[in-house]
């Protein structure tokens, strides 16, 4: 028995070490297409990253491009609104004189007409106190 003993030993240690190299071989090939599908995964996560960084980038530069063009627009109607301010207030300036000069002018000339009524009065007061 220590034959068949030292067989069934042999056998084992044959058949263990043989399952133990398997299993470092399956370990190897498992760890190696880890190794590939991370590095499959790391170029698709840059991928990604490059086509992010690159789309956030084309969305600043139109917020930028709006951003000027809004400014220059607000510019504009500011202007428009200057202008029309200003024309606004020579027309009103316009107006105020001609008012100014027509009530100058009504008020002379009823201030001429006052003398004229005191002095037709008077000569008529004068003309009734002769009589």
């Amino acid at each position: 028995m220590d034959m068949i003993s030292l067989i069934a030993v042999t056998v084992l240690a044959t058949l263990v070490s043989g399952t133990l190299v398997g299993f470092l071989i399956y370990l190897g090939v498992v760890v190696s297409r880890l190794k590939q599908t991370t590095k499959t995964q790391s170029k698709t996560i840059k991928n990604l990253q490059d086509s992010i960084t690159c789309v956030s980038d084309e969305a600043h530069k139109k917020i930028d491009t709006l951003e000027v063009d809004i400014n220059r627009r607000i510019d504009e109607v500011y202007q428009m609104i200057n202008h029309n301010f200003d024309d606004l207030s020579k027309m009103i300036d316009d107006v105020s004189k001609k008012v100014d000069s027509r009530y100058d002018k009504l008020s002379d000339k009823t201030g001429e007409d006052v003398e004229h009524l005191r002095e037709i009065v008077k000569g008529s007061l004068s003309s009734k106190k002769e009589k």
